[in-house]
């Protein structure tokens, strides 16, 4: 057996996976929704992968529904105004932007991830066990993952 020492490159790790984020581009751009699970810093967290446009609508809505007091009308100006955050995502779907002559593929890269219907794995539970969850992270921090959900059904 020889002992000398590999050669290993001196090589940065890539800051987040390149095939992770390829399906949070699907996500932004053709409002594809997926299960997944990841692991984010030794934490479980499971969902639907939603692309950033769908996830600050529904962030608006639930925390618009949530304020009381308030009227029908300032409920809907602060889920307007919330819903702005957004628009820095693209409205037009990646085909029509693309038929459009737009450069579709110099954009700035992914750098969150959104998920729906959320849930962390603690212990041999879900929490929430039940209701729905909006959860947003870098995707820098995930460790990795896997395609599709588990459930607690035996």
């Amino acid at each position: 057996m020889d002992d000398e020492p590999i050669d290993v490159p001196d090589e940065p790790a890539p800051q987040s996976d390149w095939f992770l984020q390829f399906l949070v581009r699907m996500a932004n751009d053709r409002t594809w929704e997926l299960g997944l699970t990841l692991n984010v810093g030794g934490v479980t967290v499971m969902g639907t992968l939603i692309g950033g446009r769908a996830y600050f609508d529904l962030l608006a809505a639930a925390f618009a529904t949530g304020l009381n007091p308030a009227t029908d009308e300032e409920r809907e100006a602060v889920r307007a105004s919330m819903a702005q955050a957004g628009r820095i995502y693209p409205e037009a779907r990646f085909d029509e932007r693309e038929a459009r002559g737009e450069d579709v593929y110099l954009r700035q890269q992914e750098n969150y991830i959104h998920l729906k219907d959320a849930r962390f794995v603690v212990g041999n539970a879900f929490v929430p066990a039940s209701g729905p969850l909006l959860w947003r992270g870098r995707l820098s921090e995930v460790d990795g993952w896997a395609l599709g959900t588990v459930s607690a059904t035996p």
